[in-house]
């Protein structure tokens, strides 16, 4: 660990004599990437750090997202009602108002409780993890990266799912027949119930 106060820390972990395939996955990955084409759609960002805001923003600017930011609860449920973004990403411990907070006061505005919320937390415990997805549209954990933060928003924001191969684009869809449907509705659809609300790694 290097670490220098107030400006920041550098982690390395070396690992010796541990065989990998890395060239190979590169290459994979540079040949095929998944990306999102969004409509058109607000978002409200609720974050007290500076980065972090940086960070989402950075991740969007591709997008056609009109973006604003609170820095904490109270002000979010302010701007919400000003703004009345698609969707806001909602960060939970913040100062003035948490965001447990705001997300109450906005679920429980019949003019605003439309608003998907997508929580964002660097908390590892499962059971506030559970808690929050019981009260919350979405969830990410930080550090967030590109790929999960385009995931979630895509569950929430109407958008055309795009496979890129070799830089040429082409819009992918499955089909599904009749028959499969009644399979997979009969043998997983309980299961998959669960999974959609608590949204848990292993059982996904």
């Amino acid at each position: 660990v290097v670490s220098s106060p107030g400006i920041g820390s550098t982690f390395s972990l070396i690992m010796k004599d541990v065989a990998f395939s890395a060239e190979i996955e590169a290459e994979k990955i540079g040949q095929e990437f998944i990306d999102y084409e969004f409509v058109h759609s607000k978002i409200l960002i609720a974050e007290d750090m500076v980065s972090n805001v940086d960070v989402i923003k950075g991740f969007l600017e591709d997008y056609d997202f009109e973006i604003h930011v609170a820095v904490n609860g109270a002000e979010a449920v302010e701007k919400a009602r000003k703004y009345r973004p698609d969707l806001i990403l909602m960060d939970i411990q913040m100062p003035v108002m948490s965001g447990y907070e705001a997300v109450d006061i906005i679920k429980n505005d019949e003019e605003l409780k439309y608003i998907k919320i997508v929580a964002v937390t660097a908390s590892a415990m499962l059971e506030r993890e559970e808690k929050i997805k019981k009260v919350c549209d979405g969830y990410l954990r930080k550090p967030v990266n590109k790929g999960e933060l385009l995931r979630e928003l895509s569950l929430h924001i109407g958008n055309k799912f795009i496979i890129q191969q070799n830089a040429v684009e082409e819009i992918k869809t499955i089909k599904i027949n009749e028959n499969i449907k009644e399979i997979l509705r009969r043998e997983l659809w309980d299961e998959w119930k669960n999974i959609g609300v608590f949204m848990l790694g292993t059982d996904i």
